[in-house]
């Protein structure tokens, strides 16, 4: 069975709003430094919605392909909209790897309800990695500030799109 990892729209739909409309702390502060990232500010890239719909249409052609949409298949700022999707594509499933903070500020219970009934549908991974060179935090502006982490000092099990494809009771 063909597999892919879709990691789309790094720049999540808050690329798009106007400042005032931001609802993690940091971004308005982050675009108004970095208007060159600010993709409501140039018109003249593919929008969101745009984006969005061509991996759905993708997905429409290709029914058999199990896809992994890394950071919540760039639709972390409402799990209401991303059940739709995972309804729609049965063979699509998400990662929550660096979006904790968008399920934060999601009410509560419709957070849990996701995760109760998509819970063979969420993987759990990083961005960070693995190995010689994998940091636990985001930054290396203070030397030895992270801790180098590797796989056998990981408490849990490290599961790879391999691992998801040969067995879907993951």
């Amino acid at each position: 069975m063909p597999a892919t990892i879709g990691h789309l729209l790094e720049a999540f739909k808050r690329w798009w709003l106007p400042i005032d409309s931001m609802t993690v702390p940091g971004d308005s502060s982050y675009f108004t430094n970095n208007p060159q990232h600010h993709m409501y500010l140039h018109p003249e890239y593919p929008s969101y919605e745009a984006q969005l719909d061509a991996r759905d249409n993708m997905l429409t052609k290709h029914p058999d392909l199990i896809f992994v949409g890394a950071h919540l298949g760039s639709l972390e700022w409402n799990v209401a909209e991303l059940a739709k999707r995972l309804d729609r594509f049965p063979n699509m499933a998400v990662d929550i790897a660096a979006r904790m903070n968008h399920l934060q500020i999601q009410d509560r219970s419709t957070v849990r309800e996701f995760f109760i009934n998509y819970e063979d549908r969420l993987l759990y991974g990083t961005d960070i990695g693995v190995g010689a060179h994998a940091y636990i935090c985001p930054t290396t502006a203070v030397p030895n500030a992270c801790p180098v982490i590797s796989s056998s000092s990981m408490r849990a099990p490290i599961f790879t799109l391999t691992d998801f494809v040969s067995s879907p009771s993951l």
